[in-house]
């Protein structure tokens, strides 16, 4: 007995080691591994069955139905996400949930839509197998995070926003919350009237109201009245319970932009004794400085900082106290898939980090990612090069990196599972640790963890290009003013090249005289493959092995009169020792170039320059006009000032002449399908809407580029897109006169281009996802291959328009935009074309047999004159001077 109890407490004590570990550790040293539970592995099939069986609330073969994943599940597979180098698990919501929705004939898989915020929910497992998922990961020294949700329970009730008049949603498995006082949900009682649980509200429907997005129901869900102290406490007490019972490490919570700073606080530090804030709690088990994370979906556009400023809003109150430890990093993952994954020059990457680290004292506390379970993957757009350079930079600057699961497997669609028996998992196990993918995330994983300097260190920007794909430089150093535990030995350096072209960068302006083999920790390149550091190879130069080192990069970059030219696609990653860094001061004012100039613009060595500058130092400009950029209007060139150094960039700005080349309208309620039956979704306003009625095309020359301005009957917003408009998905076909080949199918819309039309370039906007495609390897299934190219969706919807552009970069050599045909229609997307049967249903048109071609509205083909102008739609066109 006396050994057996001696053992138990070795046991109770390695157990508080490392959670005293645990809690000792940093955030910003963590790398996430954000798991959706039904979706990552079924580890007990036994719990798949729940609620009546004729509803298929359990159906792998539909996206929208529970597929079978589990805690179990992720407990076995935690070999596997650990042998990533990932260090915390973040978890969708595992709470008992609404399993059926009638209305959308949808359920709660994905763990959003709560109806009992104190159980897990039997499709996940038992509480027992929660509390051994957490031991497991504590024994691997990893972190455990549960996503949870403070704004609304799921959907158990309407508000008719007509007259006020509440309306049960019949059918609704549970009919309503299991937990009290959530279940006090029907206002026609007298009771729940006078607790007041509930905001009794209906569904947002301008998302730009802020009563609306603080009072009414997102999406339909039931708005818990956050600012009443009966909620407070229930959610306290709800939430602390995960605390004490299994001890999560972390929360990330949902649509934190829903409730207001001062509830997050008050969930966070209330003092009540009973149901104290979420620190006290975690303090009570001994963990220090208990760390949460919000989600608040703003995106700004280029130069503006409203959204961003509200992000950290919930991090630091108008007085200044931490309300939350950090929030995730939208903004920063807006400018990665614009970048990486769209072609968009790096500077708008660039400017975006030089405004966070103004913005957010807390930046390297804000969870960055490329992919969630809110938005289309990268993949679904950007090709593997474009993922792997966007997954380097985010693991290599400020921030806690986050990997949603499959990215490492290159899912394309959204919430496919990773067990061969999910949905979207194509009958097969995904849990490869030798993937490509996989093998560079855990790369990228062991130098992020090599060096703190990665995690914890300042960010200066060196250089980067403003014409399109191109040059990005940034260094990691300590702060000046850093904590000791944050000064570093050495400086870190990233270099990268999007472009599919060299890119060169002045090895002064990092601060090199040259660069030492030893210093190189990883060096890659599309073409090249990857050369990363690996153990023991500073120790073989140490012992005189350099010779271990001169391939190092080669391929990758090369050194030529002071400048380090980077090869496409390619990115070289530095650890210099910081007494050798030596970098010059930007220039507020440039000298006039003089005398024999050699310049370099745009980064780009195959643009140089060499010429006499006459005696005012000017510039040849008609030559460096055509250097500038497709759509731009800045040229930034470095002058040569010496054997091996160059100057500090810099730019001048010409202007472009714009036209209009064509515009043509549309009637108005032809929104009909091509046999004039077709109806919208009976849901969501869509017909009163109407937004997929095309009214006008416009299409206007702006140098290299094509911009398209359609007109629309109208332009929702009601489901807070990011690119401004919804309930439409925009599909423009494109055929160029000089190009072979092409595809006459139009790819999961059922149907043919008209006219006998056949596409080269695709684009499919919608105000969640972009993405172009070329007609390579494409059919009436599949999209052909993913083209890089910044789209730059505009929506207005005071004008009811929708903007877009086809930059200059898509034409080959010897091709332009005359003579090409162009074809435009119009439908919804959600993972998809939305489904076509013939009675519509809540979220799927009608009207038609589902085979037939999915298209509500469209415009042409018509043939484009780029030698024509016109002035309106209602004038003729003339010849272009």
């Amino acid at each position: 007995m006396n050994a057996c109890r001696t053992a138990c407490f070795a046991l109770l004590m390695c157990i508080l080691a490392h959670w005293h570990n645990l809690a000792r550790a940093d955030w910003r040293d963590q790398i996430v591994y954000f798991v959706l539970l039904d979706r990552f592995d079924d580890g007990d099939p036994s719990n798949n069955w729940q609620g009546p069986r004729h509803l298929g609330i359990y159906d792998p073969r539909r996206s929208d139905r529970y597929s079978g994943g589990d805690l179990k599940g992720l407990e076995r597979r935690l070999d596997y996400i650990a042998g990533l180098g990932m260090t915390a698990v973040w978890i969708s919501p595992p709470v008992r949930q609404q399993w059926w929705e009638p209305k959308t004939q949808s359920t709660g898989y994905h763990g959003y839509w709560a109806a009992d915020f104190k159980s897990i929910d039997p499709h996940l497992g038992t509480l027992a197998d929660y509390q051994r998922l957490a031991r497991r990961l504590r024994e691997r020294g990893m972190r455990l995070i549960q996503d949870i949700v403070l704004n609304h329970t799921g959907d158990y009730f309407d508000i008719n926003p007509q007259n006020g008049r509440y309306q049960a949603n019949r059918g609704s498995i549970p009919a309503a919350p299991l937990q009290w006082p959530f279940n006090m949900n029907d206002p026609r009682r007298a009771l729940d009237r006078r607790y007041n649980i509930f905001h009794w509200t209906p569904a947002i429907s301008n998302y730009n109201d802020p009563d609306q997005e603080a009072r009414y129901q997102m999406s339909g869900l039931d708005d818990l009245n956050t600012d009443h102290p009966t909620i407070r406490r229930a959610l306290r007490e709800s939430y602390g319970l995960w605390i004490d019972k299994v001890g999560v490490d972390a929360f990330r919570i949902d649509t934190a932009f829903y409730v207001s700073p001062d509830f997050l606080y008050d969930f966070m530090h209330s003092p009540d004794p009973s149901a104290p804030g979420m620190h006290e709690r975690a303090a009570r088990r001994g963990m220090k400085g208990f760390f949460a994370f919000g989600e608040g979906f703003g995106i700004d556009r280029n130069g503006e900082t409203l959204q961003s400023k509200r992000i950290e809003s919930y991090m630091h109150d108008a007085s200044g106290r931490q309300v939350l430890g950090g929030m995730l990093n939208f903004p920063l993952y807006a400018a990665f898939d614009k970048v990486f994954a769209r072609g968009a020059s790096p500077a708008y990457l660039l400017d975006r980090l030089t405004e966070m680290q103004r913005l957010h004292p807390r930046w390297h506390w804000m969870p960055s990612f490329l992919d969630n379970h809110d938005v289309d993957r990268f993949l679904s757009s950007g090709d593997e090069t474009g993922l792997r350079l966007a997954m380097l930079a985010m693991m290599t600057l400020p921030g806690i990196p986050v990997i949603y699961y499959g990215t490492e497997q290159g899912f394309k669609l959204q919430r496919p599972a990773m067990f061969a028996t999910g949905w979207g998992s194509g009958g097969q196990s995904h849990f490869d640790l030798h993937s490509p993918m996989a093998s560079w995330i855990r790369a990228l994983s062991e130098l992020r963890r090599s060096n703190k300097l990665w995690s914890r260190a300042g960010f200066t920007p060196i250089a980067v290009s403003r014409d399109g794909p191109g040059l990005l430089a940034f260094a990691r150093a300590a702060w000046p003013d850093a904590d000791p535990s944050d000064h570093f030995s050495h400086e870190g350096l990233v270099l990268m090249n999007t472009a599919s072209q060299p890119r060169a960068v002045p090895l002064n302006l990092l601060g090199l005289s040259s660069i030492d083999p030893r210093w190189i920790r990883l060096a890659w390149s599309a073409d090249g493959g990857r050369d990363a550091y690996q153990k023991g190879d500073r120790d073989a130069y140490q012992d005189g092995g350099r010779d271990a080192y001169q391939k190092r990069g080669s391929g990758i970059y090369k050194e030529s009169e002071g400048l380090i030219v980077l090869a496409p696609g390619s990115a070289l990653v530095l650890e210099v020792p910081a007494e050798l860094i030596n970098r010059p001061s930007a220039s507020n004012n440039p000298k006039p170039a003089q005398g024999m100039v050699d310049l370099i613009a745009q980064w780009d060595p195959a643009k140089r320059l060499s010429f006499i500058a006459d005696q005012e130092g000017g510039l040849p400009s008609e030559t460096l006009s055509a250097w500038i950029g497709d759509g731009e209007e800045a040229l930034s060139v470095i002058v040569r000032e010496g054997q091996k150094a160059w100057s500090q960039p810099q730019s001048f700005v010409l202007k472009r002449a714009r036209r209009m080349l064509f515009c043509t309208t549309d009637p108005a309620l032809d929104d009909r399908g091509p046999s004039g039956t077709y109806r919208y979704p009976t849901g969501s306003h869509w017909e009163a809407i109407r937004a997929a009625d095309l009214r006008k095309v416009e299409i206007v020359s702006d140098g290299e580029g094509l911009e398209f301005v359609v007109e629309m009957a109208a332009i929702s917003q009601r489901w807070a897109p990011r690119y401004g408009f919804d309930h439409v998905m925009l599909t423009l076909f494109l055929e160029l006169p000089k190009r072979s080949g092409g595809q006459f199918a139009m790819p999961l819309q059922f149907g043919n281009l008209p006219e006998g039309m056949r596409w080269h370039l695709r684009a499919r906007l919608g105000g969640w996802s972009q993405a172009l495609f070329s007609s390579k390897d494409s059919s009436s299934e599949r999209e052909g291959t993913a083209v890089l190219a910044d789209l730059a969706i505009e929506a207005d919807p005071a004008a009811r328009r929708i903007k877009f552009r086809l930059p200059g970069h898509l034409l080959r050599p010897g091709e332009s935009w005359n003579g090409s045909r162009i074809y435009i229609n119009t439908w919804d997307y959600d993972a998809g074309y939305r489904p076509l049967q013939p009675l519509a249903g809540p979220f799927q048109f009608g009207g038609a047999q589902p085979t037939a071609a999915r298209e509500m509205d469209a415009i042409g083909p018509f043939r484009l004159n780029t030698g024509l102008s016109v002035a309106s739609c209602d004038s003729k066109a003339v010849l272009s001077p």
